[in-house]
């Protein structure tokens, strides 16, 4: 078994920084497509590489909130072009 001090999931804590800034850039439909897809993508990664036998603690936490960030993100950035696209019919 290895220290528990110093070990980090980069992956994980890449997929919910990138999760985070996809919900806060939504708006901006590259931001929250982009940054939410590669979230999602680097969250699934994450879990794929955990040891069951040594799982890195709070590891699988972090991947799962960045996975639900990054979904979050591409949502909202794809309502508001639903929205978009909805509205600006209406108005001509």
């Amino acid at each position: 078994m290895r220290s528990e001090e110093g070990r980090r999931d980069w992956w994980a804590i890449g997929s919910v920084t990138l999760g985070i800034a996809s919900v806060v850039t939504c708006f901006t439909i590259v931001g929250g497509l982009l940054l939410g897809g590669v979230a999602m993508v680097l969250g699934w990664m994450a879990l794929r590489r955990q040891e069951p036998e040594d799982p890195i603690p709070g590891a699988r936490t972090l991947a799962m909130t960045g996975i639900a960030c990054g979904g979050a993100g591409v949502l909202g950035a794809t309502l508001i072009v639903v929205f978009w696209e909805w509205f600006g019919s209406l108005w001509g």
